[in-house]
């Protein structure tokens, strides 16, 4: 066993054998002496004795001594071994979260920009489904509410346990979102509320709970700097509570939502213009 793995036990008792034997020692120089006073020379051999005990003694003091530096150079040494080990495996963990949540935005991303793909085919049913792309994947309960032309239409819906959605439908469909996103969110900026069950800042919100949710996100949703829609994404119990970090994952969602939507105004124009010209040369014609 090597002296950094030695057993402190193993130690104690080294040391206690050495004090024993020194003790024995002792005993035997003791007996000397008193055999020394019957002999003529007694007086020099007694000196000789009380000398060589006392270089024991030191001896023995410099042994312990060192016994009690090494003990604790290793302690020490373990300690930082320690420290040293606990810092990296944090920094390990810390990267695998990082990677791991990195790998979990990408895929998300990636499976809405495909569900946005049709979107000029039929906007309403594109975005509707990026509520089954954050459910269950990446939320528990998720809603897509878009504006247009003044009016608000709640155009996705989605819910990990299929059974409560008709009830969230009650839950949702009467709330006036537009005001309730015009009161909790500061143009362009995400909220993130970390239980709706105990956050009074907006009864909407805190109705999800009863649909099960417990941290929420909403993210807006804009076009040309206006206001176009949001995604309300929640957790329920089970699952971690949103981080920061899960609300920009889903701000990237709402920002190929808004290039979708731009997408379809630009298609829009286009076809009005195609539409315009062909009416004009149909009177030309005429």
């Amino acid at each position: 066993m090597s002296p950094s793995a030695e057993n402190p036990r193993d130690a104690a008792g080294r040391i206690t054998l050495t004090y024993l034997l020194f003790g024995l020692l002792f005993l035997l120089v003791s007996e000397a002496i008193i055999t020394s006073n019957t002999d003529e020379q007694g007086t020099p051999r007694l000196f000789a004795l009380l000398l060589f005990l006392a270089s024991s003694g030191t001896l023995l003091s410099a042994m312990v001594g060192r016994e009690l530096r090494r003990r604790h150079g290793i302690e020490t040494a373990e300690g930082e071994l320690r420290t040293a080990n606990e810092a990296l495996l944090a920094q390990e963990h810390k990267a695998l979260l990082a990677a791991e949540h990195a790998r979990r935005k990408l895929a998300l991303q990636a499976r809405a920009a495909e569900v946005l793909a049709p979107v000029l085919d039929d906007g309403d049913a594109a975005l509707s489904a990026l509520a089954g792309v954050l459910v269950p994947a990446f939320a528990d309960l998720a809603l897509l509410v878009a504006y247009e032309d003044g009016e608000e239409r709640l155009v996705g819906l989605a819910h990990a346990d299929a059974s409560v959605v008709p009830a969230l439908e009650d839950l949702v469909v009467g709330v006036d979102w537009r005001s309730v996103l015009e009161r909790l969110v500061v143009p362009g900026s995400p909220v993130l509320i970390r239980d709706c069950r105990t956050d009074p800042t907006e009864p909407a919100i805190a109705g999800l709970a009863a649909a099960g949710a417990v941290s929420v996100a909403v993210v807006p949703i804009s076009l040309d700097g206006r206001p176009r829609g949001a995604i309300v994404a929640a957790t329920a119990d089970g699952r971690r509570g949103f981080r920061p970090s899960d609300v920009e994952a889903i701000e990237a969602v709402a920002f190929r939502c808004e290039t979708a939507l731009e997408h379809v105004a630009l298609h829009r124009l286009a076809r009005d213009a195609t539409r315009l010209a062909e009416e004009q040369a149909t009177r030309l014609r005429v």
